[in-house]
């Protein structure tokens, strides 16, 4: 009879065999998730994780003028554009807050990340843009995450580095603005057309510079 029944018995240690791995498995299980947990709550709690940043938009001569944020923009552009050639096209801070209509900025508590500045011309056309220079990594993600947004609602003309920035991290190429259009949308006819139908060259600032236009301006 024992024989008989030998391979159910074998069988039976075998399922409990299973049964004893699974219920270890699921534990340890258990406890590195309870673990993980923790330690993402620890994260948290300590401050570990990346603060996010917050994108205000100041488009009133009142929130401009009032903002804890205009002296470290002027500070910003200022570093942004010392190497540019033609330099900022604002000549003091008080010429950026009379000029200016529309600023769009990524800040992080008090502290400014980077930031667009607009004038109201075919809409909302870009006048500068920059990042803090002692935050460049969540300065770009900010500056970026502004573009990507306004492109469909603003545009540039652009050159150098920001073109670069504009085109290969935030789609600018699908916005570009074919050269020909170029005179009507700036109220200039002294400009010169490259062959590859966006570029265009033209003197800004005593400076001879190749541009490219892009965005969404409101004809």
């Amino acid at each position: 009879m024992y024989d008989g029944f030998q391979p159910i018995y074998v069988g039976l240690l075998k399922l409990n065999e299973m049964r004893h791995c699974f219920y270890k498995q699921f534990h340890l299980f258990f406890c590195d998730f309870a673990f993980c947990s923790k330690f993402l709550y620890f994260s948290n709690f300590c401050g570990v994780t990346k603060m996010k940043s917050s994108m205000p938009t100041l488009d009133t001569p009142e929130s401009m003028t009032g903002s804890v944020f205009s002296s470290q923009l002027w500070q910003l552009l200022e570093h942004s554009y010392a190497q540019v050639a033609g330099g900022l096209h604002f000549s003091s801070q008080q010429a950026l807050l009379a000029e200016s209509g529309r600023w769009r900025l990524a800040v992080e508590g008090d502290q400014l990340l980077a930031a667009v500045v607009y004038k109201p011309k075919k809409g909302w056309k870009l006048s500068a843009l920059g990042i803090n220079p002692q935050q460049r990594s969540v300065g770009r993600s900010g500056l970026q995450r502004i573009l990507r947004e306004d492109l469909p609602y603003s545009w540039m003309a652009v050159s150098e580095g920001a073109e670069r920035f504009v085109l290969e991290q935030c789609r600018g190429d699908r916005f570009l603005i074919h050269n020909s259009l170029v005179p009507s949308l700036l109220g200039k006819n002294e400009i010169e057309p490259a062959a590859d139908g966006f570029h265009y060259r033209r003197h800004v600032c005593g400076q001879h510079k190749s541009k490219i236009a892009l965005g969404s301006p409101q004809w």
